[in-house]
């Protein structure tokens, strides 16, 4: 799902690249954004009537403090063989011999070539057309992508080039996008769901894909707004969808999707019959990915990914819409809409006398940033007690799901670590009858795996924070087979 993540994250930053720079500043009256967006009143004790001394219980609260991304306990997780071809040498014998300026293709100090052009259009993110073959003297190729085919009686040289042809009317790329490209960096911005379809979903369209669970807050679960036949089996055009609004206001807008196929057609869903973005990176993916050699020529022959592509098509974007319309937002008073009754604008200050909490907002447990503060618990029975009841219910999903005769049995291996979240503020106190927890262990052999789960007791009770078990260990064992039914 790693290509997802990049492929939302380009999205989101060009939209709110302009969104940031342009929409939310009064040019007249106010100093502009810095490189990142602060949730206002987050962690401002002054606009919330609540004491720390009447909260029920440790989800009232929010601590966070920004991370670092150099920190080590952010660097273990940071895989440096995927993405980062320090040792790859390219391969200069295929490198282009056309460059393109102003829709004009010319050859660069090489003889004895002939060479055609072609433009790579738009026709839905999951099909392109190609136009005709054209020499490229006195011809112009008024499109983003234009393809080059040039040969000598000996060689032949191939390339796709981008262009923003004007329409009238992870820590490394986190540094390169803010200082290199001026992106906009929205800080505690919270997902709301398992990858970046169910937050493309939540942000692009206003509107959750996955059901939002508070049994650790004690709270009901929420479900989502889209059953599967709504979100995939009809066009979503008649909802608002944040490109196509600012599409209508007079912006030119750009998508960068480098995935097999788009945020709202996967898996195979109708997305929406409208072209979502003036310029659109689908075309150039979809013709690398039917053509294996003009693949090598654009990725891993010139020690390039499919990144480094889209950050091209996007560095000509703003490059060519440097100028886009001008407005104000200045209006940060508390909103609320019955349209849309959940979440909060970063860009507002939230309801007088409730904390902007993962409680509040809502968004489930296992996806809430806040930094609640926990302690170790060693008592032997007491984690004991918890991992047979988590080796439980995980067992009672393989039945749910009617494939636990499919698989090696599950039982508890060993729990291998139990934290209890406390306040921050030891003054305060609420019911010794209520506990939450956070769980982690391992599935015996031959089943194996190791897991995470939040747990909430309520007088003796035990129940599950989540739906979803998180697998930690990623690798599959040695010995695995079919039985073991990797979750």
């Amino acid at each position: 799902m790693t290509g997802l993540w990049v492929l939302y994250s380009f999205i989101v930053i060009g939209l709110l690249y302009y969104v940031c720079y342009n929409v939310f500043i009064d040019n007249a009256n106010t100093k502009p954004y810095s490189n990142s967006v602060e949730v206002v009143g987050m962690n401002e004790a002054t606009n919330n009537a609540v004491e720390d001394a009447k909260l029920g219980d440790v989800f009232d609260t929010c601590p966070f403090e920004l991370p670092d991304p150099w920190d080590s306990a952010i660097l273990k997780y940071v895989d440096v063989k995927y993405g980062f071809l320090k040792d790859c040498a390219p391969n200069v014998t295929l490198q282009p011999i056309t460059e393109l300026k102003n829709a004009t293709v010319t050859i660069k100090e090489h003889e004895g070539f002939s060479c055609e052009a072609r433009c790579i259009n738009y026709v839905d993110d999951n099909n392109y057309e190609a136009t005709g073959w054209k020499s490229i003297e006195k011809n112009e190729f008024k499109c983003d992508f234009v393809e080059t085919s040039c040969r000598s009686n000996t060689t032949t040289n191939r390339f796709i080039h981008t262009q923003i042809s004007e329409q009238t009317a992870l820590p490394r790329t986190i540094n390169f996008l803010l200082h290199g490209m001026g992106a906009i960096e929205f800080r505690k911005f919270n997902k709301v769901g398992s990858n970046s379809r169910p937050n493309a979903f939540a942000t692009l369209l206003g509107k959750t894909t996955e059901a939002v669970v508070r049994t650790q807050m004690n709270l009901p679960t929420i479900e989502a707004d889209f059953t599967y036949k709504q979100l995939c089996k009809q066009y979503l055009d008649d909802y608002p969808y944040i490109p196509l609004e600012y599409m209508k206001a007079g912006y030119k807008t750009f998508g960068g999707e480098d995935y097999v196929t788009s945020v709202l057609n996967y898996p195979d869903c109708y997305g929406m019959k409208r072209k979502q973005f003036h310029h659109i990176y689908r075309p150039f993916y979809l013709r690398l990915s039917k053509d294996d050699e003009l693949k090598s020529i654009h990725e891993k022959s010139v020690c390039r990914e499919s990144r480094n592509n889209v950050v091209d098509y996007l560095s000509k974007f703003l490059d060519s819409y440097k100028y886009q319309p001008v407005s104000k937002f200045s209006n940060v008073t508390f909103m609320k809409f019955d349209s849309n009754p959940y979440g909060s604008s970063l860009l507002r200050r939230f309801e007088d006398g409730i904390r902007r909490t993962c409680k509040t907002l809502p968004i489930s447990f296992n996806y809430c940033i806040c930094q609640y503060r926990t302690e170790i618990v060693s008592e032997s029975n007491r984690t004991e007690e918890l991992g047979q009841f988590a080796a439980k219910r995980l067992s009672s999903v393989l039945e749910s799901h009617r494939i636990s005769t499919m698989c090696e049995k599950i039982t508890l291996g060993k729990v291998i670590k139990v934290e209890k979240y406390v306040l921050s503020n030891e003054n305060t106190t609420f019911s010794a009858t209520v506990n939450d927890y956070n769980l982690v262990f391992e599935v015996a052999p031959p089943a194996k795996g190791q897991f995470q789960i939040p747990i909430r007791t309520e007088r003796g009770e035990m129940k599950i924070g989540e739906e979803r078990f998180i697998r930690l260990d990623n690798e599959l064992p040695l010995n695995y087979s079919n039985k073991q039914c990797f979750i």
